[in-house]
């Protein structure tokens, strides 16, 4: 049961009819909302009932039920019951008014009544089968004589106003005959559209115009004046206006108007005014239209998540929001909105569904998600024309059948083991559906330059290693035979930087067996290869480095048995032999404990009689620490730090002779700022690790940062006089 604040004199299943009769009322109205208004949370009344009630004016509300409520029959029933109430001692003057397609209903009952005026705001009626009833009504442009049984009121001509948007395109011949009568008074409200009513209430001046008009008070000149002033906040205005620019190709300014139209809609929500469901989807489309020209897919991408949960995601809105997340490669979201779409057409799907659908699939969506939507809604394709097309964008994603999605294993041949999923999204950036952003391209190459920059003015020598991922090196076992190389596409795309980079595919393809069957690291064999390619960059002495390539191949000789990163995911264990390292060199090692592999580890390495005497600091991944150990070999001092960024605070008190830095390829697919790095020695309590107290290595790495000072000579040389093997 529907709530008013008035008598019911009428209800059916489509519509309700409400009294709300005010004594010695000068005036009457019959209005006709074509949706439900609702004067409160709870209460549905008609259109502009405090507005009569406030002046004194009494009003017979027609309230639709249902979409329908103006069909025939219904609409015939309405206007023979508002002919039948007893008002014949009732001598004021009665108005009808009409709030878009209910126009209709409010200038057809100028023919059952004698009507001294009528109202109508956004007369867009396409429903033609009214047509007659104007056609007699506005015969000659004059009010025609009431039917039988209608109130008993003395014959004048209707005046008729009518308040609409002339820029707003309507199909409606209804419109134009209303335009055309004799009596007409056109009140233009230009940049409403649709939703005239809407701005007139935005702008507050709904009330005042009703009542100036009624009280044929209006003055044009006077209105269009406080219009102007006040429509620079309307919601409506500034996304109809921001709807015209577009249609003109005046993108910014179409883009600025958009913007303030979200601006004035985040105000009204801080300020916790009810904005209507439908403003607000008209005003976030509006201004995703204009983003999507502009291929501004990041912000399109943070306006439709902030607005989403006040929007009806509507079939407009969808195509915006799967177009920019496809190219944002967010591939939940688009997934999500994709499922979405398909759902709500169950039965057909249009062009441009379909070609999004297969950017989505070649360009973001994971293989478990193409998978699903292939399961749910893959059949209906493959019944249409692009069957063909579909069939071969899935042969290149769904046949990865090497592929452990619960495990993110791949499997090659000779029982090698790949990474596939994570974090990094790895088989993805392989199969080259996901490419990184040039944000990330701008930042690795900024941090490269800036480091060497920082390096050179210290006369420190400097070199950055990209860690190839096993799929780039070892190609002959891995499934796939064409495959995307990140550090290949950042040294294409930064060739400036080319020089401070070693990226060892190629060297490494000369190992027997440069990486670990069954780990994504390299093996010992692949490591001893890198230190040699890693020294020649560095300039060292080609007789240092083929006796480090020689001493260290001798010591190849501990074999055990291991499952490693990729093989201990199968259950039970893949275990697997290695062959390492058996150190024969004397060194010092201490370490702390914050985890491992947890930015903030740090391993410090001291060998006197190592092949050169250079000190070495170096940032990087795991990878790198694996490699310090080889590296102690050759270098006096090694200092691993377990950080993506690069640390000045380190440098600047270790004052090491070469500075390294590196990261594992798959790293690559995000790269950010060193400037966003924290201090180094802030990392555990930052992330809020444990951290046991480790006197020994407090007091090591105390000296290597102490270069110079007493601290540093002192531990030297309890070191040197001790010495054990670690």
């Amino acid at each position: 049961m529907i709530k008013n604040n008035g008598k019911t004199v009428f209800e059916s299943d489509k519509l309700i009819i409400v009294e709300n009769k005010i004594s010695n009322s000068y005036k009457k109205i019959i209005t006709f909302s074509s949706e439900f208004y609702k004067t409160t949370s709870e209460v549905i009344g008609g259109f502009g009932e405090c507005i009569f009630e406030k002046n004194g004016i009494s009003a017979i509300h027609v309230i639709p039920k249902a979409d329908d409520w103006w069909s025939d029959s219904q609409l015939m029933l309405t206007i023979r019951k508002l002919t039948t109430l007893d008002r014949t001692e009732d001598q004021s003057e009665l108005w009808t008014l009409g709030i878009g397609e209910a126009c209709a209903a409010a200038v057809h009952a100028t023919k059952c009544f004698n009507i001294y005026g009528a109202i109508c705001i956004s007369p867009n009626s396409e429903n033609t089968f009214l047509e007659p009833y104007f056609s007699s009504t506005l015969k000659n442009g004059s009010g025609v004589a009431p039917v039988t049984g209608s109130i008993n009121q003395p014959l004048t001509a209707t005046k008729l106003n009518v308040i609409y948007d002339p820029g707003h395109s309507t199909k409606s011949r209804v419109f134009d005959k209303i335009l055309k009568s004799a009596d007409t008074c056109q009140i233009p409200i230009t940049f409403s559209g649709g939703a005239t009513e809407r701005m007139l209430e935005e702008c507050n001046l709904i009330s005042e115009l009703i009542t100036k008009l009624l009280t044929e008070e209006f003055d044009s000149k006077t209105f269009k004046l406080l219009l102007r002033s006040r429509r620079t906040r309307s919601i409506i205005a500034l996304t109809q206006a921001s709807e015209i620019l577009l249609r003109k190709n005046k993108l910014a300014s179409a883009t600025r108007l958009s913007s303030h139209a979200l601006q004035e809609l985040k105000s009204r929500f801080e300020a916790k005014s009810f904005v209507n469901t439908t403003v607000i989807n008209k005003a976030v489309l509006q201004s995703l239209k204009t983003l999507a020209e502009s291929e501004n897919w990041g912000t399109l991408i943070n306006v439709a998540e902030i607005w989403s949960p006040y929007l009806n995601i509507s079939s407009e809105i969808s195509p915006y929001i799967l177009k920019a997340a496809t190219r944002s490669n967010r591939s939940t979201l688009t997934f999500s909105t994709l499922m979405s779409m398909w759902s709500c057409n169950s039965d057909t799907f249009t062009e441009e569904l379909y070609s999004d659908t297969a950017l989505a699939i070649e360009e973001c969506l994971t293989e478990a998600q193409i998978a699903a939507f292939n399961r749910q809604h893959g059949p209906k394709i493959k019944r249409s024309r692009h069957a063909d097309a579909y069939t071969t964008i899935l042969k290149k994603h769904l046949e990865l059948t090497f592929v452990d999605e619960s495990r993110n294993i791949a499997f090659g041949t000779d029982g090698y083991l790949y990474l596939s999923g994570g974090h990094h999204a790895v088989l993805d950036y392989i199969t080259g559906r996901r490419s990184p952003s040039l944000e990330s391209y701008d930042n690795f190459m900024e941090n490269i330059t800036n480091r060497s920059s920082y390096c050179a003015s210290s006369k420190i020598r400097y070199l950055h290693i990209i860690f190839p991922d096993k799929q780039s090196v070892q190609r002959a076992q891995f499934p796939l035979k064409e495959i995307t190389c990140l550090g290949e596409l950042y040294l294409k795309q930064c060739p400036s930087i080319a020089n401070l980079i070693l990226y060892p595919t190629e060297v490494l393809q000369l190992s027997a067996q440069p990486f670990l069957k069954k780990d994504t690291h390299m093996s010992s064999s692949g490591y001893i290869t890198l230190t040699v390619a890693l020294l020649k960059e560095l300039g060292i002495e080609k007789e240092i480095y083929e006796t480090a390539e020689r001493e260290l191949n001798a010591v190849l000789t501990k074999e055990s048995g291991y499952a490693g990163d990729l093989g201990s995911k199968i259950t039970p264990p893949d275990i697997d032999t290695k062959i390492d390292i058996d150190p024969d060199w004397r060194y010092y090692h201490t370490k702390n404990s914050v985890g491992v592999s947890n930015d903030g580890l740090s391993e410090l390495y001291f060998n006197e009689n190592a092949l050169t005497q250079f000190r070495v600091v170096i940032f990087g991944d795991s990878f790198f620490r694996m490699h310090s150990l080889i590296l102690s070999k050759i270098f006096k001092e090694v200092a691993f730090f377990r950080t993506r960024f690069f640390h000045e605070e380190i440098i600047s008190m270790a004052k090491p002779d070469i500075v390294l830095s590196g990261n594992a390829e798959r790293y690559l697919s995000q790269v950010d700022k060193d400037e966003i790095g924290p201090n180094f020695f802030l990392y555990p309590h930052l992330k809020g690790l444990d951290q046991s107290a480790n006197q020994e290595f407090a007091i090591a790495m105390n000296a290597f940062l102490s270069y110079g000072k007493t601290a540093y000579a002192d531990f030297i040389s309890t070191v040197n006089a001790e010495r054990p093997k670690s």
